[in-house]
């Protein structure tokens, strides 16, 4: 009779255990202290699971592009992400300590952003000598069972190292910041339509991810 009830108790353990962890993973604001602690030391590590946490919070797109326009990420930035990445930067004299305490002063944002690329392989593409003014021609919707309006929302150009001093236009940059005592653990849906009518869309399952 002990050795049932022994392994009973176990049993509750192990799911309550499982239970918890699962809560860890979920996401949630306002980050606790032991949520921001982890997080600073998961970037501070820098390895493999550092790496796949933060994998996570990023859909990229590399099928075929036929459009003018393409989308190649969309992305989030949580409070929980922006502290692993503070934690991966290794800034001399930064700390978790530090960490929690500029969070308790300057709260985060969340974060989407998205990258729209220029095809320069359209028979278009090559023609654009000044880059359009894409500000309000790329609708994004942010929703959670209804669409979440934006803090602020902000857009800019992007362009790479040519080589020989110059540079190439890529295409334009979008960052979205939101309230993130607004954002639940349901999914969490980023749709966005390009000028010329394509719409990709990417899921977050937030209740996976802090």
């Amino acid at each position: 009779m002990s050795i049932i009830r022994g392994q009973g108790v176990a049993v509750i353990a192990a799911l309550f255990l499982a239970s918890q962890t699962a809560a860890a993973q979920t996401y949630h604001y306002p980050l606790h202290s032991e949520a921001i602690r982890d997080a600073y030391f998961l970037g501070e590590r820098n390895n493999f699971q550092t790496t796949d946490c933060l994998l996570q919070y990023i859909h990229r797109f590399t099928g075929p592009q036929a459009g003018r326009y393409y989308i190649s990420q969309i992305e989030i930035s949580t409070p929980y992400q922006q502290i692993v990445l503070r934690g991966q930067r290794d800034t001399p004299g930064d700390s978790a300590l530090q960490a929690e305490t500029d969070l308790r002063e300057h709260p985060l944002k969340l974060i989407a952003r998205i990258q729209v690329e220029w095809n320069a392989a359209h028979p278009d593409g090559t023609s654009q000598l000044v880059p359009p003014d894409l500000s309000h021609d790329v609708p994004i919707h942010v929703s959670q069972q209804q669409e979440i309006k934006p803090l602020k929302t902000s857009y800019r150009e992007i362009y790479s190292n040519s080589g020989d001093g110059g540079s190439t236009f890529l295409g334009w940059s979008f960052e979205l910041q939101f309230d993130p005592a607004k954002i639940t653990s349901a999914p969490l849906r980023i749709s966005v339509k390009t000028p010329d009518g394509q719409v990709q869309e990417a899921e977050f399952d937030m209740a996976k991810i802090q």
